[in-house]
């Protein structure tokens, strides 16, 4: 950095690092001393003044230990996912007198997943583990798929539970789907029409490109008979407790056949996304398995699409992932929210211009 002098920077990292240490020195205030002053090769200074991008919590912006100040909280400025990061920006000396900067500015309303995803077209998962050459990848065959077996697999189930799983059963049956599993492109009449009524005009005018007449990357991915059931259980029980279940609150039947089931680690290893609440962090994970990242809707019974995980990211529409789907997912989940990333710029833009 200090060899090309930029007048305006952006630095961004993990929150992690404001508690990291090396040989008992905080990583965070040492950054901060680097960034504060920096030197070329030659061993020239160069002066910056940093800004947190969010009001202060506290005047001493650096106190010993580091600051939470330049973390940020993205689902209070528009995006539909609860993603901290830490975000300082950096001004050089000479290059302007500003020595307030305007803030980021909070939504009156947090946006919720349902929000951002709930117009999309519905689609099942796929089945995965089958003999494609003796049986058919089918709506009917999902259906069968996902109902059978449930007198024994509900053994231990609340009552509650229960009764909604079985009415969610028979909805399923009768339901009809317009696409099986989707596509790169999926063609929709209605593309753009539902959102409005559901987001602030400036986030429905990020989202929607009137050109577009459908959605893109969306299709679902394939999943085991035995993961469709857990899926079921995991967004009913998410549905009635307001919160995802551990591994310790499925039923005997329904646990993964894996060495550390009852270790006790990873017991949030399967999570629905809460259709009222900002959706949780995508991260690259996701590229792995959709586990972590269960659509709230009972009778799609999947893991998040790579669009709906973008929509989360608050990507827009008209942007198009390359690759193949594992790299979508990658794309997707070590991206900088691009409607943060769009606010964040303005406030640069602002400084440039001001200077």
């Amino acid at each position: 950095m200090p060899e090309f002098k930029p007048a305006v920077f952006i630095m961004e990292n993990v929150p992690g690092i404001l508690s990291s240490k090396i040989n008992g020195e905080n990583i965070f205030n040492k950054i901060i001393n680097d960034l504060q002053s920096p030197q070329t090769k030659n061993g020239k200074v160069v002066k910056y003044k940093l800004f947190p991008l969010v009001e202060p919590e506290q005047e001493d912006l650096f106190p010993k230990g580091g600051t939470s100040d330049f973390r940020i909280k993205s689902e209070r400025y528009g995006v539909g996912q609860s993603r901290r990061r830490v975000i300082i920006l950096g001004i050089r000396e000479g290059f302007s007198n500003i020595d307030h900067i305007p803030y980021l500015t909070e939504v009156d309303k947090l946006v919720s997943a349902s929000d951002v995803i709930d117009d999309l077209p519905k689609l099942r998962s796929g089945i995965s583990k089958i003999d494609r050459k003796k049986v058919t990848d089918s709506n009917g065959l999902w259906k069968q798929q996902l109902d059978k077996d449930w007198v024994n697999l509900a053994r231990g189930v609340s009552n509650e539970i229960k009764i909604e799983i079985n009415r969610v059963r028979k909805i399923i049956k009768k339901e009809s789907y317009s696409d099986d599993r989707g596509s790169f492109f999926v063609p929709c009449l209605k593309y753009g029409k539902k959102k409005e009524s559901q987001l602030p005009q400036d986030l429905f005018s990020w989202y929607v490109d009137k050109k577009l007449d459908g959605y893109l990357n969306h299709e679902s991915r394939s999943h085991m008979d035995t993961d469709l059931k857990r899926y079921l259980f995991n967004v009913i029980y998410s549905d009635i407790k307001g919160k995802s279940p551990l591994l310790n609150d499925y039923p005997e039947q329904l646990l993964p056949e894996h060495k550390n089931t009852k270790s006790g680690n990873h017991k949030d290893r399967f999570r629905t996304v809460l259709k009222n609440l900002p959706g949780k962090t995508i991260t690259s994970h996701i590229s792995k398995d959709g586990h972590a990242y269960i659509h709230y809707d009972p009778k799609q019974c999947r893991s998040l699409t790579v669009r709906e995980a973008a929509r989360i990211q608050s990507f827009p529409d008209n942007y198009y992932f390359c690759g193949n789907r594992t790299q979508q997912y990658h794309q997707v989940g070590n991206a900088v929210p691009p409607y943060l990333a769009f606010q964040i710029a303005s406030i640069v833009n602002h400084i440039l211009t001001k200077a």
